[in-house]
């Protein structure tokens, strides 16, 4: 069966300050969801999914004819599905969205981090050989993945000797401190620690557990803002014993946007790489 990626655009960018995954920073203005939907239709995979929300449909769409028109690319609303609610429900149900038509394994990216290109071509090729309830993470150093304009959130991956993640844990508040990295709580981290940046494979049956999941969720959640963290949700898979997950490394380097003092860094990191 043909795969897809499935491209995670929905977000409010609160941090940020606005929608990000619409800021222009490749060399002819594309955002990233554009250059990762390249990179993903270049390196393997048959089509992208975005998911994003309506108030930003018709600027996803402009983008998506100016810089692909040639794509396989579908745009699905993630605030058309699941009951109404003013804040997003989260990453978890963005991946049930945008698989809703999907029958075999789907990759995973956000829309708001590039990832290179090597990356992306990894996930294709791991996600192709994914059973039912096996997932695949590309993985970065933690290191790697910092800003140097203040806190960010990681997903470490703990990894044992043969590549499979054992643990999946959300950290917050993470930043550099000479030689370490720092989370909120003062814990210190290892900078060559793997943590997954959402670029994932995903089997078709975790799709369906995230979506069970979610119908048990979202009852508890309406006159909330609590949201389903796909790693906190796969976390949680993974602890049940429900599913497997395996460790791949990136290689390429990883760039993306937290805050808006980010920008400029990353405009130079998507020129140099476009450079090599």
């Amino acid at each position: 069966m043909p795969h897809a990626l499935v491209l995670l655009a929905a977000g409010l960018g609160r941090r940020f300050g606005g929608p990000k995954q619409l800021v222009e920073v490749g060399p002819a203005g594309e955002p990233l969801f554009v250059l990762t939907a390249r990179a993903a239709l270049a390196g393997g995979f048959d089509r992208v999914v975005v998911v994003t929300r309506a108030e930003l449909r018709e600027r996803v769409e402009e983008l998506s004819a100016a810089h692909l028109s040639d794509a396989a690319v579908e745009i699905v609303l993630q605030d058309a599905a699941g009951p109404v609610r003013e804040r997003p429900w989260g990453a978890a149900h963005a991946v049930v969205v945008g698989a809703a038509n999907e029958h075999d394994a789907i990759g995973v990216a956000n829309a708001d981090d590039f990832y290179g290109d090597a990356a992306v071509a990894a996930l294709a090729t791991a996600t192709a050989a994914l059973g039912d309830d096996e997932a695949v993470v590309v993985g970065y150093p933690l290191g790697e993945t910092l800003s140097s304009h203040g806190p960010v959130n990681r997903a470490l991956c703990g990894v044992n000797d043969a590549g499979a993640v054992v643990r999946l844990e959300e950290c917050l508040g993470l930043h550099a401190v000479d030689e370490a990295v720092v989370d909120a709580s003062g814990r210190l981290h290892d900078p060559a620690a793997l943590v997954s940046m959402n670029l994932l494979g995903l089997g078709r049956g975790i799709v369906r557990r995230l979506a069970e999941r979610f119908e048990r969720f979202a009852p508890k959640h309406l006159d909330d803002v609590a949201e389903m963290v796909l790693p906190t949700e796969l976390a949680a898979l993974l602890d049940e014993g429900a599913i497997t997950m395996r460790c791949v490394r990136a290689g390429s380097r990883w760039a993306g946007l937290t805050h808006r003092a980010d920008v400029d860094d990353l405009r130079r990191a998507i020129a140099t790489d476009a450079a090599r």
